[in-house]
Parts: structure tokens; C-alpha cells; sequence
């Protein structure tokens, strides 16, 4: 399940440009399991993601950032063992000049 939620914040100015900051709250949930060579496994993830990216008033894009976490469980039932996993990624993004 992803749900995304967009909020255009403020206006600001950008390199001398007049701009909007559009802010982004995502966030996600995926389970499964299967046999993978014979072996019963079964997973769960979780992620938030925020991010905000900027449009000027002329509707050209001007850069953006995201900050994603994602947490993963992955467990081996037959031996009951479970595997935690996290990870952080931030991304920038920056118009081609």
C-alpha cells in the first residue's frame, strides 16, 4: 500500500526566481512470504519518505530533496529466525543548467 499526500507549502525564491515549494509525505507497506528453494520465508516492510520540490510561478521545475527510511523484516520460519534491516537514502535533485 503506498499513500502519498502533497501540500504546496509557500512561496519562496529560487536563484532569483519566484518559486512554490511543493512538500511530500509518502509512506509504505508490502508483507509476502513463499518457499524459496524449499525453504518457508515470509517479509514485511515499512517506509516513510518526505521530500519537497520547487515549481516556479512559470511551472519549470527548480530542484528538489527526499529523505526515505525504510525498515524490513525478513524471517526464515523454519528456523525461526528473523532479519531486521534499515535504510536511509536522501536524494537531491537539481534542474539540468
Amino acid at each position: 500500500t503506498i499513500v502519498s499526500n502533497f501540500t504546496v507549502e509557500h512561496d519562496t525564491t529560487i536563484a532569483g526566481v519566484k518559486a512554490f515549494k511543493v512538500a511530500r509525505v509518502t509512506s509504505v507497506k508490502a508483507a509476502g512470504s513463499g518457499t524459496p528453494q524449499g525453504t518457508p520465508v515470509s517479509m514485511e516492510s515499512s517506509s516513510t519518505s518526505n521530500g519537497a520540490f520547487f515549481v516556479s510561478t512559470k511551472g519549470v521545475f527548480l530542484g528538489g530533496s527526499s529523505n526515505d527510511d525504510v525498515n524490513l523484516t525478513l524471517k526464515i520460519l523454519a528456523q525461526g529466525a528473523e532479519i531486521s534491516m534499515k535504510q536511509n537514502a536522501q536524494t537531491k535533485i537539481e534542474p539540468i543548467q
